[in-house]
């Protein structure tokens, strides 16, 4: 652990990247940094604005994590406050730390901008930030946490802060004050993340997951031929269902990418590894409903799953299961983008969860 320890200004919209902030400030904390963002503020007679001032001000680094929102906007400046205060951090010659998300146009309509005018507004604010500055890019919480960590780590090398030093290497009666203040002030910041992390706990417990059921369509189309030696035609169709959790499916797709590592896999294998797994299930099962009774020169012919196979992978990512990336396939030849998967650290944790032998 080193000896100094700095205060890091986190800026960002709230409700759709409450997650990222609590996660990034965790992040922070292990790196022996106090977070500061407007979750943390206290109440006050001071106006909003001049509160943030302050609190950049006494900070030794700024961090700025765009999603897909611009965020309030101040009504005599008609700019967001996420980039005033980038502005601000920048007047400020503050060390600046930026991530935005790398595909916004894939965010659910929920976490982006409604209208034109705050789209604009958005990427105004992105091309500011590439015109300034270099930035990372970030597709979940976890890979932003690990991109703030091997940042943080750099730019701490690169432009020292003054920070504040522990109690035993400072005897001045005014610095063990601050150290004081400042060790209570890390207690609560703390405690704040934790209280958030339990909220998003409850939160996420609203989407479908684990032993929860998803009903699949197997439609199987009948053939008939007219005469003996005859081409085969598709004369009905019959639906049939079968029911399989989700944790189910997550193993199929874990015992894949679990080999495969940080290299990951590519999507269209998977979803067809999905299909199969369902007909194969389906196959398997004593559940089927209807009998089929075949005609005269009627056959069984091929079967096929209704279900929008990605829904299922979205689904895992939104609990945190799985990360898509892209991968340039360079053949000599010519060369492709390969959309890709791959575990990340919680979906590895619950994939070994899920398999592990629990005793007799």
């Amino acid at each position: 652990m080193e000896e100094k320890r700095y205060q890091v200004f986190v800026s960002s919209t709230y409700d759709d990247l409450r997650e990222e902030r609590s996660i990034v400030m965790q992040t922070l904390l292990k790196l022996d940094c106090f977070p500061a963002g407007m979750e943390l503020f206290p109440a006050t007679d001071e106006s909003q604005w001049s509160i943030i001032k302050k609190v950049i001000d006494e900070s030794d680094y700024y961090i700025v994590i765009i999603g897909g929102r611009y965020g309030s906007i101040d009504t005599k400046s008609n700019a967001g406050y996420t980039e005033m205060e980038y502005d601000y951090a920048i007047k400020s010659k503050k060390p600046i730390l930026a991530f935005t998300y790398f595909d916004i146009g894939s965010l659910p309509n929920a976490k982006c901008e409604s209208t034109d005018a705050g789209k604009e507004k958005l990427q105004s604010f992105i091309n500011k930030i590439e015109k300034n500055r270099h930035r990372k890019t970030w597709s979940n919480a976890s890979e932003l946490a690990s991109e703030v960590m091997m940042a943080m780590v750099t730019i701490k090398k690169q432009y020292p802060a003054i920070g504040w030093m522990k109690a035993n290497k400072i005897t001045s009666e005014d610095a063990m004050q601050e150290i004081l203040r400042l060790n209570k002030e890390n207690t609560e910041l703390t405690k704040k993340i934790s209280d958030n992390n339990l909220e998003l706990i409850e939160e996420n417990k609203k989407y479908a997951q684990g032993k929860d059921v998803i009903c699949f369509e197997v439609i199987t189309d009948i053939e008939h031929s007219k005469e003996k030696g005859k081409k085969y035609e598709i004369v009905k169709q019959l639906s049939d269902f079968i029911e399989l959790t989700w944790d189910e499916l997550f193993l199929i797709l874990s015992d894949n990418l679990i080999i495969s590592g940080e290299s990951g896999e590519d999507i269209e294998k998977l979803i067809e590894l999905l299909n199969n797994y369902v007909m194969i299930s389906f196959r398997k099962s004593n559940l089927k409903n209807t009998e089929i009774n075949l005609g005269y020169r009627e056959r069984i012919g091929s079967s096929f799953v209704t279900y929008d196979m990605f829904k299922i992978l979205r689904q895992f990512k939104i609990l945190d299961y799985i990360v898509f990336f892209e991968e340039i396939e360079d053949s000599g030849y010519y060369s492709k983008v390969i959309k890709k998967i791959k575990l990340t650290e919680y979906g590895e944790e619950y994939y070994y969860h899920l398999t592990a032998v629990l005793r007799q």
